[in-house]
């Protein structure tokens, strides 16, 4: 494979981060189909809901949205496996509908929650809603693939030494916010807290918060969940033993109408003459992403992306480990890339570059069987690697193998922190950090 692997995944032991319409596809270089990708004109419309959402609120980040559904996600799944008292602490963030969802017979069993996965992040649709009390509301669709692990031996709190059953989720939650109310920009969008004062969130039975005694109706104050909908739950564990033939590889790169006015706009904010520094970076992580993922240890990759996408990665490792499987890759060559596309909104830059590579891929047992792929075979292969930068940031510190903070020696917490200053440097502040992987027959532009 060559990790395609899509945004966002690992047992959520909650971290950080990524950015703009990101089309998320299956795992594992297309083990699965790429059947979850949006054509042209649903991708127009996304783009011209997402413009609809910033000209009302000009300080709204896709990706720092992400982060927001990236906590919430996990969190609500936390709480209804501790039933109705622990759920109704976030009333705040919940529609009677997705309330109900939640605690219903959708979810098999009503069992404590002790691990909770993200798969993929899919925004599937953008649009406006009117109130009974004529309200307008602007919604977001998005589309999660996840998978959680209930505690078999106990229902509704307490714990036990039994294995707990997972479940593979494919579930569409639609959020809302009423127009007019505007992002409170923080570099925590996981904290969930009340949207009135700040506080962690603990409402009453009466949705009022503990804290500031304010009656905070779900997107009034912020994004709210509105609904859930829930596509497929089932105990089949994801596929890991199939191949699948490359498709487009041989297409031309997609380049956006706006990228040559883009260029001259960011370099001029970065203060940099090309671009060469970003496809330093896109070198330097395509390689530890290939030469960690045989080893099954991404430690040394933990700087270089965003931490959905590295949740994401580390995810699918723990898979092929449940599963007693390794994917090796050999002769991995990089070839070059190309500069495809350029986004910004008020925090983050965004560039999407076409990456060109070879190598060869297969997947065997640990104790060296065959399974599926080629083990003599170099495949060619292009994938859109998405990566972001704070516009607000710092200048980075010393080289790559230094914390661009501080410029001690590089060394990262699972959190994405430096070991010695603990500043964050997974987030884009100091230098281009991965935010997304797409294959060729999903990425539109």
């Amino acid at each position: 494979m060559a990790f395609v692997l899509s945004d966002g995944l690992v047992a959520l032991f909650f971290f950080s981060n990524p950015l703009l319409l990101i089309i998320i596809i299956g795992i594992a270089k297309r083990r699965q189909s790429a059947n979850s990708s949006i054509d042209q004109s649903d991708s127009r419309s996304l783009k011209l809901g997402l413009k609809r959402i910033q000209e009302n609120d000009p300080d709204f980040s896709l990706l720092l949205f992400r982060d927001f559904c990236y906590s919430l996600y996990p969190t609500l799944h936390h709480a209804r496996g501790l039933g109705p008292d622990s759920l109704v602490k976030y009333s705040s963030y919940l529609e009677r509908d997705a309330f109900n969802a939640l605690l219903g017979d959708r979810f098999l069993s009503k069992k404590p929650v002790i691990g909770v996965v993200i798969g993929s992040f899919q925004v599937v649709g953008i649009d406006e809603v009117r109130t009974r009390e004529g309200d307008l509301f602007q919604t977001i669709t998005v589309k999660f693939e996840a998978n959680y692990t209930e505690d078999t031996g106990m229902q509704f709190g307490g714990s036990s030494a039994s294995s707990g059953q997972s479940f593979y989720a494919n579930e569409s939650w639609t959020f809302w916010r009423r127009v007019g109310v505007l992002s409170k920009y923080t570099k925590n969008a996981r904290q969930i807290d009340c949207p009135s004062c700040g506080a962690p969130a603990q409402s009453d039975r009466h949705g009022l918060c503990a804290a500031c005694g304010q009656l905070v109706r779900s997107g009034v104050l912020d994004w709210g969940l509105m609904k859930i909908q829930t596509n497929n739950l089932s105990t089949l564990p994801p596929l890991l033993t199939s191949t699948i033939e490359e498709v487009g590889t041989e297409l031309p790169a997609i380049l956006d109408p706006d990228l040559d006015q883009m260029k001259g706009v960011v370099l001029a904010e970065l203060g940099l003459s090309d671009f060469s520094a970003l496809d330093e970076r896109a070198f330097i992580t395509f390689g530890l992403l290939q030469e960690s993922w045989t080893k099954r240890n991404l430690t040394a990759l933990r700087p270089y992306e965003t931490d959905a996408l590295f949740e994401t990665h580390c995810y699918w490792i723990e898979e092929y480990k449940k599963q007693g499987l390794v994917n090796r890759l050999e002769q991995i060559s990089y070839r070059g890339s190309k500069l495809c596309k350029i986004e910004m909104d008020r925090h983050y830059f965004s560039a999407t570059l076409r990456i060109y590579a070879g190598i060869i891929d297969w997947t065997e047992t640990e104790s060296g069987e065959w399974v599926c792929g080629n083990q003599t075979k170099v495949r060619e292969f292009t994938e859109y690697w998405t990566f972001i930068r704070s516009r607000n940031g710092e200048k980075a510190k010393g080289n790559l193998q230094q914390c661009p903070a501080c410029g001690a020696p590089l060394l990262i917490s699972q959190a994405g922190n430096c070991d010695y200053c603990k500043s964050k440097i997974t987030s884009g502040e100091f230098d281009w950090v991965l935010s997304s992987i797409e294959q060729d027959e999903a990425y539109q532009g």
